[in-house]
């Protein structure tokens, strides 16, 4: 990918991020100064599942709460399957790169992607629903049952397991992990977050930060 993408791809997951900042005054964090800074080395470095913050290639290893997931490649069919993640992935990627979401994510009481998820299979945890995706990554909330993660692991598929702690550091914490995962080459070093243009929703809402 060419650098001016590198640095466009790393403006939208800063500025998504960074939104989360907007929602209510907190104790200085180094982590939303790298944010507000537009700093995407120091954000990725204080993101602790993200295991070497400096690597930008590929494979890239992270720590779910399933332990240690490495990456081969940039994910092209995603499926993630809790609201949250759904909604930060279609902020994130093109839809052509999500290959089903959540059911929940249909629902608009529940969605603030709804609209966009209509054109997306919908699943829920049945191994089988999921194959027929032909995912290449699977999000799967932390609360997921061991049982449940392990009879999807079982159709051969990458499996990554990715806490929503309902904390303003968690939420940032959250969409830089899942950004690292999913993002071709995040760019280094500054990178203003003025580049990326809100064209959608998502769970960066006032209900998502206490």
């Amino acid at each position: 990918m060419a650098p001016g993408a590198n640095r466009a791809a790393a403006g939208v997951l800063l500025a998504l991020a960074a939104a989360v900042l907007v929602r209510a005054e907190q104790p200085p964090d180094p982590l939303a100064a790298a944010l507000r800074a537009g700093d995407a080395d120091a954000a990725f470095a204080l993101t602790p599942a993200i295991v070497d913050a400096g690597h930008r290639g590929w494979p890239r290893t992270v720590v779910g709460v399933n332990g240690p997931v490495t990456i081969r490649r940039p994910p092209q069919r995603l499926v993630t399957l809790s609201v949250g993640h759904d909604e930060i992935a279609f902020a994130l990627l093109p839809p052509t790169r999500i290959a089903a979401v959540g059911w929940p994510a249909q629902q608009p009481f529940q969605s603030n992607v709804a609209a966009l998820a209509q054109d997306h299979p919908a699943v829920g945890r049945e191994p089988e629903r999921i194959a027929a995706a032909r995912p290449d990554l699977v999000i799967l909330p932390g609360e997921t049952g061991p049982d449940v993660a392990a009879s999807i692991a079982r159709i051969g598929v990458t499996i990554l397991q990715i806490d929503q702690p309902n904390t303003m550091r968690g939420r940032l914490e959250d969409i830089l992990l899942l950004g690292y995962v999913v993002a071709p080459s995040p760019a280094t070093g500054r990178c203003p977050t003025s580049t990326a243009t809100p064209t959608r929703k998502s769970s960066i809402s006032a209900r998502s930060v206490p």
